[in-house]
């Protein structure tokens, strides 16, 4: 779900009005599946292996393989690197920018899962009305919280069905990011009352999920600073910079784009 906090309400000019929760009729992938239909014909190439990345006479030249095997390159004016932190330093980047990025090994990121069950409504006692429910620390529960995905949302669990997203692991309790399905299926039976099998299942993890923005967290934005400073047309965007959210990320490329129109 996306979440926004548009303009000042009230005489307060300081106070912002309440954030809104809104989706997509068809599921998140709505949003890149329609940035990519909208880009020109020949601007996108998926399942690439980058070779080099180099800086010459003001250009970036890039060297690749698509999916196909073909070796291709091309000159950018500018190139914006929006892979997850984790990779930078993976890249073929030259040396001299690799050098500074440094820092950007320590920023942490523990796994997150999350488990999508759908349920028949007449098998969940409880109403499910509301977002969800966050599960506080010390009540030591194998999950991080539960979103009420059908409460949320139209369309996202058939006539007298309910969905369910269970998350789990996060900085706290990384090992529970493995968790099993009985496992979770045993909490949700503690939690709501569930007693009953599933009729949907589907799981998806990240081992870098959420980066951390700890104590140290100045020294990776001053390296990503010094690094766009020393390489003309260098830029890095991604949830590990100004925000981690949807929201966040969506905002932050429309002002990079924006900057470099």
């Amino acid at each position: 779900a996306l979440q926004f906090g548009w303009g000042k309400i009230g005489k307060n000019p300081n106070r912002l009005s309440p954030a809104q929760m809104t989706s997509f009729k068809e599921g998140m992938h709505t949003l890149p599946k329609m940035i990519a239909e909208n880009l020109p014909d020949e601007a996108l190439h998926l399942e690439t292996n980058v070779q080099e990345i180099k800086y010459a006479n003001n250009q970036w030249h890039l060297q690749w393989i698509d999916k196909q095997g073909n070796h291709c390159s091309g000159t950018y004016q500018n190139l914006v690197i929006a892979t997850p932190h984790h990779k930078l330093l993976n890249l073929p980047l030259p040396e001299t920018a690799t050098s500074i990025l440094t820092p950007i090994s320590q920023l942490q990121s523990p796994p997150v899962s999350s488990l999508v069950l759908g349920f028949k409504r007449k098998d969940v006692p409880h109403p499910l009305d509301g977002f969800g429910m966050l599960i506080k620390r010390d009540e030591n529960s194998p999950l991080l919280g539960v979103l009420f995905s059908s409460s949320m949302f139209d369309g996202r669990a058939p006539k007298e069905h309910v969905t369910l997203t269970c998350m789990m692991g996060g900085s706290i309790n990384p090992q529970f990011a493995e968790n099993s399905q009985e496992t979770v299926l045993s909490e949700l039976n503690r939690l709501l009352g569930i007693d009953a099998p599933p009729t949907f299942q589907h799981r998806s993890s990240w081992k870098h999920a959420i980066p951390q923005y700890d104590l140290n967290y100045q020294q990776i934005l001053d390296a990503l600073n010094a690094c766009e400073q020393s390489h003309h047309g260098l830029h890095f965007v991604g949830n590990y910079r100004g925000g981690i959210s949807v929201g966040d990320c969506i905002v932050n490329g429309l002002e990079l784009g924006k900057s470099l129109i």
